[in-house]
């Protein structure tokens, strides 16, 4: 067992370190943390991030610790079910930078990659995604605001974007990471809870938040809403509403035209 364990640490360290050299020569910013390397299980700056994430998938209503069900009775009741696990991402953002300004980043994610149906094979979506804009729209946005007197752009960051959108397709279940599976889920062989969101690493979470947005933003009972969507010039996140135009890059928004309407979209 020594051995093993040795081993095991040989090679989390080899990674950390290959991990490192790949970020210094492409000039990465983010620092990757291995979720089961000591850092990644003792620091007490990564546990605080790992906690503010789960605590922010529970209050936007992610899934429901509560609704724990054995897996072999979902689908015995579901034979469409879907399962997969979920993990956590972590890094240090700001990594090149003095310690004051560095920030531990986590991300809960499920593994979009190995989810299996009832009978254990593996699942493939064949999905039609709505595209971010491209460099040209977001060149059109600028020029867009130069071209009036008091232009201005504005831009906004979505928090959390994918996990806002309900999760759409077959219904899929997902077994919790240890360190934060409530002691509850102990007493089921495969504790699942089911996903009701859009969360990170789903094939299928873009395309859920792509549709969020493009509705909400064409909502014609939301008066704040109301845009029009630029379907035939070859992007597919162009909007406009009067003299404004918003680009949509997955969960940041640009908006350029004048002044006082560009600051009003952000309201």
């Amino acid at each position: 067992i020594e051995k093993m364990r040795k081993e095991i640490d040989r090679k989390m360290l080899w990674a950390e370190q290959d991990s490192a050299e790949i970020s210094r020569a492409l000039g990465f910013v983010f620092r990757v943390i291995e979720e089961f390397s000591w850092e990644g299980k003792h620091s007490p700056a990564v546990e605080r991030a790992v906690q503010e994430e789960f605590q922010g998938l529970l209050d936007i209503g992610a899934f429901d610790l509560n609704d724990v069900r054995e897996w072999s009775d979902v689908i015995r009741e579901n034979p469409r079910a879907k399962h997969a696990n979920m993990r956590f991402v972590l890094g240090q953002k700001n990594a090149e930078l003095e310690e004051s300004r560095r920030r531990i980043k986590a991300r809960m994610v499920v593994g979009g990659h190995n989810v299996r149906d009832a009978s254990g094979q593996r699942c493939v979506d064949v999905l039609h995604h709505i595209v971010p804009v491209g460099m040209t729209s977001i060149r059109l946005c600028h020029a867009h605001a130069a071209a009036f007197e008091d232009g201005k752009t504005r831009e906004a960051d979505i928090v959390q974007a994918y996990p806002k959108a309900p999760l759409g397709g077959d219904p899929v279940w997902t077994t919790l990471p240890k360190r934060c599976r409530p002691a509850s889920h102990n007493r089921f062989k495969v504790p699942v809870v089911r996903l009701r969101k859009a969360v990170y690493g789903l094939r299928r979470s873009g395309l859920d938040w792509g549709s969020k947005v493009r509705n909400d933003l064409l909502n014609k009972s939301d008066p704040k809403m109301q845009w029009r969507w630029i379907r035939h010039c070859g992007e597919s996140s162009l909007y406009v509403k009067r003299d404004v135009i918003l680009i949509v890059f997955t969960n940041d928004f640009k908006f350029a035209g004048p002044k006082e309407q560009a600051y009003a979209c952000l309201l």
